[in-house]
């Protein structure tokens, strides 16, 4: 429900009105996934104290 200035609204009643009045509603911008990271193998130490 949208409510504005004390209104209850349901929002495909929002939507039958604006396709009436030929609005159109701003449509969300798709999200940006992340570039997948290739991990390498992680370095396995041969000595003491390395790291």
């Amino acid at each position: 429900m949208l409510r504005r200035d004390g209104w209850t609204v349901g929002r495909n009643l929002v939507w039958r009105l604006y396709r009436e009045e030929g609005l159109a509603l701003r449509s969300k911008r798709p999200r940006r996934r992340k570039m997948v990271v290739h991990r390498e193998a992680r370095y396995v130490p041969k000595h003491p104290n390395e790291a």
